[in-house]
């Protein structure tokens, strides 16, 4: 049995999710298992289809157990998303290697990469250039230039960061989880470019919320039934702004010590948002508001997604409390035996039976809640306890 991972979103499973998992049956995968964001995502917004139905359609097209990336980590920066992820396929103690998308498609670069930005050299030059108002990305760009301008390009396009994040994440926990990349063809991420049957996953949702059947090219066939169905029974396509008066309501009700508390809060930003939420009178208003050169927009949308659901920075200062199974097939039955028998990490298939820590508890009831907000954002509302009425995802 040899067990390769994917760490994702699949919001939604298109054709380059397919192209990758072909990719890592040659690579000699004869299991794998996929750690995927749930109901929220890491761009602070709402996934398009639930989990549940991702999940489903990452089984039907070769994902043998889907696991769920819990939603502190699932809306954090990159770096913690990261972490999140490789600390559940590092405690399952049955992942051989991990398997990755890449602009530039050269491990060793990348390794080299995640090598300079733990340096102590790197940490020093980066504060300098923060300190000069700029973002955090092209500090980082800035650094890596004058430290090796060899792999000053690798740092700039995201595929590669969030790969050099993953073995940053493994040089931390010591894994010995093997790492592989495939080059990343055809369509850039988040183009509106179209490449034969290849279109990246933020033009498909673009397509899915405007009512454009066209999408129903860039997605493989087994996906078809899955994603008609949940449009059918309007639980799809989700959107946040669904539930944007609700939102702006809870953070005009928010102090300004609330807001410090969330995650990624620093540098005074608190301030800028607390101002900003006084007047926005829509959601995007509040992120241009907000936003400088100093904050990204994906930042400050996982922030106001993170106030919004109640999460707080101390959450992510722990780490994954339990591994929850989303889905899995007949490999899939055959991996969760042998995580049961090693890992440290309890296994969770029926939430309601669940009984942990008390921080694995908090985590959960957070995912529950989140989850119930969730049904807020469908066309159609749905009732509360989405997660206990779906449950696991079998595919015989």
């Amino acid at each position: 049995m040899y067990i390769l991972s994917v760490v994702c979103e699949y919001n939604p499973f298109h054709n380059g999710h397919k192209y990758l998992s072909d990719k890592m049956d040659s690579l000699g995968a004869t299991h794998k298992v996929a750690v995927m964001s749930g109901n929220f995502t890491q761009r602070g917004d709402a996934a398009v289809i639930s989990k549940w139905d991702r999940a489903k359609c990452a089984v039907l097209n070769g994902i043998n157990l889907v696991i769920e990336l819990p939603l502190p980590y699932a809306t954090a920066t990159a770096e913690k998303f990261a972490e999140g992820s490789i600390y559940i396929l590092d405690k399952i103690n049955c992942v051989d290697g991990i398997v990755f998308g890449s602009e530039c498609g050269n491990i060793l670069a990348l390794k080299t990469a995640a090598k300079e930005l733990v340096s102590d050299n790197f940490s020093l030059l980066l504060k300098k250039y923060i300190s000069q108002g700029i973002t955090f990305a092209k500090a980082r760009e800035l650094t890596i230039n004058e430290i090796n301008p060899d792999i000053s390009d690798i740092i700039k396009t995201p595929n590669n960061i969030l790969g050099i994040e993953y073995i940053k994440a493994l040089n931390k926990y010591n894994s010995d989880i093997d790492t592989y990349t495939i080059k990343r063809e055809s369509v850039k991420h988040d183009s509106k470019k179209v490449v034969d049957n290849y279109a990246s996953a933020s033009h498909i949702r673009e397509l899915i919320l405007k009512g454009d059947t066209s999408f129903f090219d860039y997605i493989p066939q087994q996906c078809y039934d899955i994603i008609k169905n949940a449009l059918s029974d309007k639980t799809a396509p989700v959107s946040i702004y669904n539930i944007e008066r609700t939102i702006l309501y809870k953070l005009r009700n928010m102090s300004l010590n609330e807001i410090a508390v969330l995650p990624d809060i620093s540098e005074g930003i608190e301030n800028r948002i607390y101002k900003s939420i006084k007047s926005a009178k829509s959601l995007n208003e509040l992120y241009d508001l907000i936003k400088t050169k100093r904050y990204s927009h994906a930042r400050i949308r996982r922030i106001i997604l993170s106030a919004f659901l109640g999460i707080l920075k101390e959450y992510t200062q722990f780490l994954p409390q339990y591994i929850r199974v989303l889905a899995f097939d007949k490999k899939g039955a055959e991996i969760l035996k042998i995580i049961s028998q090693k890992s440290t990490l309890p296994i969770i298939t029926k939430p309601s039976n669940f009984k942990g820590s008390d921080i694995a508890n908090k985590f959960l009831a957070l995912e529950n809640k989140a989850d119930d907000i969730y049904s807020l954002c469908m066309p159609q509302i749905q009732s509360c306890g989405l997660s206990f009425r779906r449950g696991v995802i079998t595919v015989k």
